[in-house]
Order: C-alpha cells, then structure tokens, then sequence
C-alpha cells in the first residue's frame, strides 16, 4: 500500500512507487465507485488536444477518439445508410503505389515509384545516355529536375504517414479530408492591402514635441494617402508583377513578402520599422534629391524627410526609388 503525503498523492511519488511506471498501481477507493464512463467530447481534458467535427452528429471529438466514434456514429436517428458509388462523399479505396510505374522524362524508360529516385539521380550520366542541353530537351530535363526535388520527400512521408496509421488518422484523413485539411493547412497566402500595410509600419519618432516629431508625423499621413491611392488605382485585371506598383507589391519591395502572413503568430509579430534621415546634407553634401533606403532583411525603410516636405515630393520620390531599386543596391 502507497500511503499518501501530507499533500496528498504527486506524480514524482507515483513514479517512484511504480519503478519508474514498470510496476502496476491498482487503485482502491474507499467511499465510492470509480467512474469508468467515457469522458464528454467537450470535457476540459481535451481542450489542448486537437480535434474535428463529426460530419453525423456535427460534434467536435478529439482526433484520438474520433476513428472509434465514427464507428459507432449513426449517419441519421432511423437507420444507418449504405454508402453507394454515386454518394458524393464517398471515396474509392486509393491503389497501392507499387502497382505503377513512372516514366522517366529524360530515357523514357518506365520505373517503380520507389526506384525512380535512385534512377533520376543517375539517368544522363554516362556518354551513352548524355543529352545536349538544347532547347528541345529544356522541358524534360526540368522535369526531371522537379521530379528529383519530390521524390526526396517520399521518404519523409512515408514515415509521417506510418505515425499517422498507428492511431488511425490516416483512414479518417482520406475520410475526411475536407475537415483535417485546415489542421496541416493554415490557410492561403491573401495579398495584403493598403490598411494592413500601413498597419504594420512602426515609425521610430523623434522626441515628443519636436520639429522633427512634427516633420515625421506629416511624412507618415503621406505614406497613407499614397497607400490608399495605389489601392484606388489598382486595376484587378493588370495583376501584380514586379514593375506594377501596388500595396503588396510594396510591401514586397520592403520585406520581401507581398501577402499577409499565414500564422496568426508571424502575424502579430510582423512589422515594418520606419526611420527618418533628417541628415541627408551631412551623409551627401550637396544634392538635389536623394531616396529612401530598404533593407528587406530587417524589414526596414529610412525615409529621406527633406525631401518629402509636401505630398507631390513624397510620392514622386517613393515611385522612383521603387522602380530604380528592384535589385539589391542603393540607388
């Protein structure tokens, strides 16, 4: 008998009483019966435990205990229904791989999925099997490029594939696929617009009450204005693509991303740090003009503010410094 401490029964006494979980703890309530009823899907024991809706009884159940419920689980309260070929959920049981061959874009030659690997790495290298890179062999020997960069993979899911079957989540997956989809799936890129680009800015000011606060501040509602310009003007049949200007292709140009971060922790997280030069005369003598500098790496913009007195001044700088600085130097 493991009598109990002063504090009543710990993990690290059990452990010990157990040989480290190698013995056996039979437990014997005194006043009143274990409870050995199932726990509810919606008890606090599973709330950091991910989980999936029933597509039956649209209840949510925790991905370890969904397979045996779906056994259970009457499709309607009369009587359950067969699943025909013509239901439109209804999923034709997936052939084994082996089964097939692929050709290999580069001999022609046909190879089991599990051999083309080793064979892709290989094919071409002799004098015999030697192609000239010409322009009628582009397309297959990117192909076969592509094909070697998959087929590295297989193996690694093969492995999460066989994690998956222990628990039987391979077989609701393939069920299911439109449920566990968003659970390995976060989302889809969405580009980002003018509000959120302006929203992740973090303009690092000047001293409270200064002229250069108040300089700064006035640059800031320029970048606003000329944000919502270029969302007023974008026509959504042009499309984006490195010299059209527009909120995402800007926020490209800043961070190397044009869309809002998939994961809502990358999307906290996510900021711009803007600077201003209010010493472009010391850095560069004399001058006419000179453009804001971007360093995508830190995600941060320095902003020329003698040079961005009035709005026409600020967009025609900004405008020419995006064009002239797609490539990584300082224009």
């Amino acid at each position: 008998m493991v009598s109990p401490e002063d504090s009543g029964y710990t993990g690290l006494m059990l452990k010990t009483a157990s040989v480290g979980g190698k013995g056996v703890l039979y437990i014997a309530p005194i006043q009143e019966e274990l409870n050995t009823q199932p726990l509810p899907p919606d008890s606090t024991s599973f709330s950091s435990m991910p989980k999936a809706m029933c597509h039956s009884c649209h209840t949510s159940y925790p991905l370890q205990i969904l397979p045996l419920h779906v056994e259970t689980c009457k499709i309607s309260d009369t009587s359950p229904q067969e699943i025909s070929d013509e239901d439109p959920d209804y999923r034709h049981p997936k052939p084994d791989m082996e089964d097939f061959e692929t050709v290999c874009p580069i001999c022609g030659q046909n190879f089991p999925p599990n051999e083309l690997e080793a064979h892709a790495s290989q094919c071409g290298e002799s004098k015999a099997d030697f192609i000239p890179s010409t322009s009628k062999h582009k397309m297959s020997i990117s192909s076969a490029v592509v094909l070697h960069a998959i087929l590295r993979l297989l193996p690694l899911l093969s492995q999460l594939h066989e994690g998956l079957k222990l628990y039987g989540l391979a077989d609701l997956m393939s069920q299911y696929s439109n449920i566990c989809q968003p659970l390995f799936v976060p989302g889809v890129e969405v580009k980002a617009d003018a509000d959120f680009v302006f929203a992740v800015c973090h303009p690092e000011f000047s001293e409270k009450g200064s002229n250069q606060e108040q300089v700064e501040v006035s640059v800031m509602n320029h970048l606003q204005d000329f944000l919502q310009e270029l969302e007023a003007c974008e026509h959504p049949e042009v499309g984006d693509y490195p010299g059209h200007l527009s909120p995402s292709t800007f926020l490209q140009w800043l961070t190397g991303q044009g869309h809002i971060p998939v994961l809502p922790e990358e999307k906290i997280n996510f900021r711009v740090c803007v600077q201003f030069n209010h010493t472009c005369n010391i850095q560069y003598g004399v001058h006419t003009v000179c453009y804001p500098t971007v360093a995508a790496c830190s995600n941060t913009i320095r902003l020329p503010v003698k040079h961005m007195q009035t709005y026409t001044e600020f967009k025609q700088v900004v405008i020419e410094a995006f064009h002239l600085g797609q490539a990584f130097h300082q224009v």
